[in-house]
């Protein structure tokens, strides 16, 4: 399937033991709907933000942002904030000063 799969699978063998089987497994049969380049890119994505999971790889696949610039501050994990941390810092700061 390409280079970056066979990585991924070192990664996922090494950071996940118990569950390396079935991730890659589900990795695999993701050819039934994606091309193996556009599997071996998305699994380039998600080596490269260290996200090892079928679901990463599977809603890269979706998503098509396996077509995005590795190097841009994007991210591939699921869940968590979708803002800048720093601005809720901001938030509760001026919220503190109004209430004093």
């Amino acid at each position: 399937m390409g280079e970056d799969v066979l990585k991924f699978l070192g990664n996922l063998q090494e950071k996940k033991p118990r569950h390396w089987y079935r991730m890659i497994s589900g990795v695999i049969a993701l050819r039934k709907i994606y091309s193996d380049k556009t599997i071996n890119l998305s699994c380039r994505r998600a080596n490269a933000y260290n996200s090892f999971s079928y679901l990463s790889v599977k809603k890269i696949c979706e998503k098509g942002l396996y077509e995005l610039d590795i190097n841009k501050d994007t991210s591939v994990k699921a869940g968590g904030f979708g803002n800048n941390l720093r601005d809720y810092d901001l938030l509760v700061e001026r919220r503190l000063l109004w209430s004093n």
